[in-house]
């Protein structure tokens, strides 16, 4: 059986999730490599333990402080953001899904009530991907180290990447920066090797490395930048080429937003000027099967009884050649009906 090895720090998976676990001491060994329950849960410790000691140290008198009336109170984001949790994880434990996207304020009108609701969302996120992990027999190796270490070579070394059969980073930009580096410096160059979430390909990790995207492959469930095989994409390089976006351009989220916006306006546009109104333009997106414009070319909603949000099952996988030139590996795939 091959091995996988995922080296990761990141941060960001599944919208807001974190796992709130201790900050490790600067400097501190790298842990025994754990079970595969929690390579993921170590990822996004940064964020938890960060919104949590945001929740933890701010004022409990500037609690219901808004920037303006119609804006959210810091008491309620915290509330939102943890709560947008359980979006994702109960379809996971096969819970039901929410009822209401935010949990009210004078339900929880103490601080000390807001921290724990926002300690437990995180906690049982965590608790979510742990069995999800389990259940697929997932079995990768973890090692831990400080969040603001910057050389990777030790991490990487005692992970095995220099063994591995498949290095999976998936991280945020500076995770993006180091990781690519310590690979580099390892020897690891090999871009079939490398396969990595999009999350990487923005103008910050360009700069950090030197002008240029990590040579890596990615798997991603839209398209990716100058893909010949998309009709959408001489359209979407046009335009960001006009407005002067070109460094941005390869961002993939900002292909993604093109292509919404498209959806979008094609709603509109079908629906007719004086007809548009809030239930009409739901009605044509539940209806919407696609193609997506710089998307999937199918949408299924409902295919997956424990996640209605989830409509879209396929990925593609793109080599990267250096200076924005993306070559397409597969196309899309599925998994195994």
């Amino acid at each position: 059986m091959e091995k996988i090895l995922g080296v990761i720090l990141a941060i960001g998976i599944l919208g807001t999730l974190a796992a709130t676990q201790d900050t490790m001491k600067k400097k501190a060994p790298p842990k025994p490599a754990v079970g595969p329950s929690q390579v993921l849960l170590e990822n996004w410790n940064d964020v938890g333990r960060k919104l949590i000691a945001m929740a933890e140290d701010f004022p409990e008198d500037k609690y219901d402080f808004k920037p303006v009336p119609a804006e959210r109170s810091f008491a309620e984001q915290l509330l939102h953001a943890a709560n947008a949790n359980y979006f994702f994880t109960n379809p996971v434990m096969g819970l039901k899904p929410l009822s209401e996207e935010d949990p009210k304020r004078d339900q929880f009108k103490t601080k000390a009530a807001v921290v724990e609701f926002v300690k437990k969302a995180f906690a049982d996120g965590a608790a979510a991907i742990n069995a999800s992990l389990k259940a697929a027999g997932v079995s990768v190796k973890s090692v831990a180290y400080d969040p603001n270490q910057t050389d990777l070579i030790g991490p990487l070394t005692s992970a095995g990447a220099s063994s591995a059969d498949l290095v999976i980073p998936y991280t945020e930009a500076g995770g993006c920066v180091n990781l690519a580096k310590g690979l580099k410096q390892l020897g690891i160059t090999d871009a079939k090797k490398i396969l990595s979430a999009p999350l990487c390909l923005n103008s910050q990790v360009a700069a950090g490395l030197g002008g240029d995207f990590p040579i890596w492959t990615y798997a991603i469930a839209s398209s990716l930048f100058g893909d010949p095989t998309d009709p959408g994409m001489p359209a979407y390089m046009k335009v960001t080429s006009q407005y002067g976006q070109t460094s941005e351009a390869p961002d993939p989220w900002n292909i993604v937003s093109f292509g919404q916006m498209l959806t979008t306006a094609r709603f509109l546009n079908q629906l007719g000027y004086g007809h548009i109104t809030p239930s009409a333009v739901l009605a044509k997106a539940k209806a919407f099967t696609g193609p997506v414009a710089l998307g999937a070319p199918a949408l299924q909603c409902g295919k997956y009884p424990s996640a209605p949000a989830v409509c879209n099952d396929r990925t593609q996988f793109f080599l990267y050649k250096g200076k924005h030139v993306f070559t397409k590996s597969a196309g899309w795939l599925q998994p195994p009906a």
